[in-house]
């Protein structure tokens, strides 16, 4: 008689671990054609794709179905702190939304949101209250829960801006009153003095405050009557230099064919530290007709350069350069003395010195086109996808290349990604015949990947190409068959730990000629597509007992269906299944 011994089946479902072999094994999840929104930007989460536009937020499950749509009515921006929330940024609000798009907690801010950014995993959030001429600006820190962790509120005047600069956030004025955020996430004046206190000015008004922002001293520079433009300062020894301009007008009357300037005088003052004028002096040739008819247009200088403080009077008085000593006497310098030489890029943007890079590299007559996309990683290299262009014959050639750069924005190396083209109508029929009005787009993106890679998409007028790049420049793998037109640009690429969602647009832009209508209000004539990019998992199989397993695929995504068969051999029955995941954890299956 046969025994009836039991099969013990157990199917794992494992994860797949990426590394440099087997980056080939990322896939196309999905991929979307029709009725998706405009898109500025998106965010993932754990269960859902969120795209935003304008006013409106949609989001998709992983799988890419739409599932639920939110019109604030109102302008936002998003921000992700947490894997399964988003913040969104309105004027003056606060709110914190989870994944089916329920608000979970909001805040009121003092004033309008101005400015803000993300720092240790925390919201920095620079917002203002006008009250002219003053403006007070409040800082305000909160948690990935909205919760407040610190504030602070600082005055100054005529607007202001915030700059992330060395780890350390500057807040800047109107008026050149700096401000920066210490590792207590609290505001200290650039300007401030040795006992604490410290100087803000605005425009002819200058005021001390002490330690705890009680104003001590003031000073109007205007009180003799004189109207002065671009008030300067600086600091040195213990004393305050102050320069200013003004004007004499050829008559009041505005109506007048001779209203205009005759010439301008330089003002001088020397201030102690409790803001008493301790000296003045001016400088000014009346002999000398000015050309210009506004103050802002005259060329003024008035510097500190090596431990000297330094004065330019400008065209009207025959660029002289002079030196101020600590009477207010003048000294006749040359510029080379005088004009402080930058030896730093610190105060440059990353954009501008990429492309003022890129550009001194090319010297065959080609030019960087002013659209470029670029990332830099955790070494400080940059790695730009850019279009260059050259005129030949009066046609605008165009082709795309891949820059790497240094930490110091020296160009390393290029690899072209495309021959040199230009705009054939040929390539394109529907588009030619039937819309006069359209020109081509060219856009390019650019992401690191994994560490240790690039996704980079990009687009040509023959077809659009989603390709993997190593740090090498070498092509890892190519996704460009997945475009579903060969005229789609890429709008967004963005990638959040292994996953990669990229949205596309038909890469026309109408502009019509003179005498045909425009078309370019019609926006179902621009086709759009969202791509979905995932690993998939792994699934093993293994049998304690005798018969066999099948299972329907070797790797499946997330949420998908898996059908297995379990056999045992002849004279075994079948005990018990169990399936689980990388960690052990028992799941839940059906039939």
């Amino acid at each position: 008689m046969k025994k009836n011994v039991f099969l013990f089946f157990v199917l794992l479902l494992i994860p797949f671990f990426v590394n440099a072999s087997n980056i080939d094994k990322l896939e196309l999840k999905w991929s979307i054609t029709e009725s998706i929104p405009n898109v500025s930007n998106s965010y993932l989460t754990n269960n859902k794709i969120f795209f935003k536009n304008d006013t409106v937020l949609y989001s998709y499950d992983k799988d890419g179905n739409k599932s639920e749509s939110m019109d604030y009515k109102e302008y936002f921006s998003v921000v992700q702190l947490d894997d399964d929330e988003l913040i969104l940024v309105f004027s003056n609000k606060l709110l914190l939304i989870n994944e089916e798009l329920k608000e979970v907690n909001s805040v009121y801010v003092t004033g309008t949101i101005e400015h803000f950014f993300v720092n240790d995993d925390s919201l920095l959030v620079f917002s203002s209250n006008l009250s002219k001429p003053n403006i007070n600006i409040y800082f305000e820190r909160f948690d990935a829960n909205l919760e407040l962790l610190n504030k602070d509120d600082f005055r100054l005047f005529g607007g202001f801006s915030v700059e992330k600069k060395n780890d350390v956030f500057v807040v800047c004025d109107y008026y050149g009153n700096e401000l920066y955020i210490d590792y207590n996430y609290t505001f200290k004046p650039v300007t401030s003095l040795s006992d604490g206190s410290f100087l803000v000015h605005y425009d002819n008004y200058f005021y001390k405050y002490d330690k705890n922002k009680k104003m001590i001293a003031s000073i109007d520079l205007e009180e003799s009557g004189i109207n002065q433009y671009k008030f300067k300062y600086y600091i040195l020894n213990d004393k305050i230099y102050v320069s200013s301009i003004s004007y004499v007008p050829k008559t009041t009357d505005s109506t007048s064919s001779d209203y205009g300037f005759n010439y301008y005088t330089i003002h001088l003052y020397l201030l102690n530290l409790d803001l008493k004028v301790v000296k003045e002096n001016s400088i000014s040739n009346s002999n000398r007709a000015l050309k210009q008819y506004a103050p802002a247009d005259y060329r003024y200088g008035f510097y500190l350069n090596n431990g000297n403080i330094y004065v330019y009077d400008g065209e009207a008085l025959y660029n002289r350069y002079s030196k101020v000593s600590d009477d207010l006497s003048l000294v006749t310098v040359t510029s080379l003395e005088a004009v402080p030489i930058n030896n730093s890029n610190s105060n440059m943007s990353d954009s501008y010195m990429i492309s003022r890079s890129i550009n001194d590299y090319l010297d065959d007559g080609t030019n960087l086109y002013s659209d470029f996309d670029y990332y830099k990683d955790d070494s400080g290299k940059y790695f730009v996808v850019a279009y260059l262009w050259r005129d030949i014959n009066n046609r605008y050639e165009k082709k795309s290349v891949l820059f790497f750069l240094d930490k110091d924005y020296n160009v390393l190396t290029k690899k072209d990604l495309s021959d040199w083209d230009v705009d054939d109508k040929s390539l394109y029929p529907d588009y030619a015949d039937n819309y006069p009005c359209f020109a081509k787009m060219y856009s390019a993106k650019i992401q690191e990947y994994l560490s240790d890679y690039l996704i980079v998409s990009w687009n040509t007028q023959k077809g659009s190409y989603i390709k993997i790049f190593d740090k090498k420049g070498n092509i890892i793998k190519d996704f460009s068959g997945d475009v579903s037109s060969i005229h789609m640009s890429p709008n967004i690429l963005f990638v959040q730990d292994e996953a990669i969602v990229i949205v596309l647009i038909e890469n026309f832009n109408f502009y019509c000629p003179a005498g045909i209508s425009d078309y370019s209000s019609d926006e179902d004539l621009l086709g759009k597509q969202i791509l979905y990019y995932d690993f998939p998992f792994y699934i093993y199989t293994k049998t304690d007992g005798n018969g066999d397993v099948q299972v329907s695929k070797s790797s499946q995504f997330s949420g998908q269906e898996i059908e297995f068969i379990v056999t045992p051999k002849e004279g075994y029955i079948l005990e018990k299944v169990k399936v689980t995941d990388v960690n052990g954890n028992i799941l839940v299956f059906t039939d």
